[in-house]
């Protein structure tokens, strides 16, 4: 059994959908990716500080301000090179085609 659906249904759905993306694209996406907040939706949720070319830097202080309430060292002692922090990088090569699985 086969069931199709009529143009009107169809206009309906395509319309709504239209509709959903321009609420989401003003609301969420417009704040998050380039700070225009015309409805303030994204101020009251937060979105806007992740449009902040320096929000990255200020979050990295927050989280090291925050470690170094919790450390038992002064902030002035100097510290061993176990306890420094370390970054690391590590590059992943996907072949074209293939995947991340390998398949």
């Amino acid at each position: 059994m086969q069931h199709t659906v009529s143009s009107k249904t169809l206009i309906k759905a395509s319309f709504s959908a239209v509709i959903l993306a321009a609420i989401a694209l003003v609301s969420l996406i417009l704040p998050a990716e380039y700070n225009i907040d015309p409805t303030g939706v994204g101020k009251a949720l937060g979105l806007t500080a992740l449009a902040q070319p320096d929000s990255g830097i200020q979050m990295q202080a927050v989280i090291d301000a925050s470690k170094s309430e919790t450390s038992q060292t002064p902030a002035n002692a100097p510290q061993s090179d176990a306890a420094k922090p370390s970054e690391h990088s590590i590059s992943v090569t996907v072949p074209a085609g293939r995947g991340v699985g390998g398949v």
